[in-house]
């Protein structure tokens, strides 16, 4: 009786590796990929700080840019019958601040009235304020001189809101002499600084 005989061959792959080491290779590989994944792939956190600076606009916007007190005889004092108004038409919150800016020659602004030497208020207020009241934060002082705009009282100063606004009341105290009674114009300035 003839025996059949079955030969055993292995596939070989170029390079001479057997197929089966080869798969074993692959399957050991993937194990430990899984592994590594677990270890240090399961949980992560990272921090991200994000910056943006807002493009603001600060601007303030005057009913009027003047106030005509008339004609005052020295050694009184006025208040304004109406206000201007100031508008805050930027888009950010605003501090107000005020100052003499030019003094009309020979007058000089100063807290108390001299000889040729003046005293000029302002106030915020919604209504017209009493003038013979007002806070000493309320005035000037000398020229070049910057301070909180304030209502009557010497508060405030801000902050106005964007689109919201102030009614400016002047009051000036005149001289108690003068040596030139040419009309004279003070300039002033309110500035604005945003929040």
């Amino acid at each position: 009786m003839g025996r059949v005989r079955i030969k055993e061959e292995r596939i070989k792959e170029k390079g001479g590796g057997s197929m089966s080491k080869k798969i074993l290779g692959i399957a050991v590989v993937l194990f430990l990929a899984g592994t590594i994944y677990e270890v240090y792939g399961a949980s992560s956190t990272s921090t991200v700080s994000v910056l943006v600076t807002p493009s603001v606009s600060v601007q303030l916007t005057p009913s009027t840019t003047s106030y005509d007190f008339g004609t005052v005889a020295v050694n009184t004092s006025s208040g304004a019958v109406t206000p201007i108004t100031l508008t805050n038409s930027g888009n950010v919150s605003v501090v107000l601040t005020k100052t003499i800016t030019s003094d009309p020659s020979p007058w000089v602004a100063d807290t108390t009235t001299g000889d040729d030497q003046y005293v000029l208020w302002v106030a915020t207020s919604t209504t017209q304020p009493n003038y013979s009241g007002l806070n000493t934060n309320c005035q000037f002082g000398v020229v070049n001189n910057t301070t909180l705009l304030t209502d009557a009282n010497g508060n405030g100063g801000g902050p106005v809101p964007a689109n919201g606004s102030v009614k400016l009341w002047f009051r000036i105290d005149m001289p108690v002499t003068t040596s030139d009674s040419n009309p004279k114009t003070i300039e002033v300035s309110i500035a604005a600084t945003g929040q």
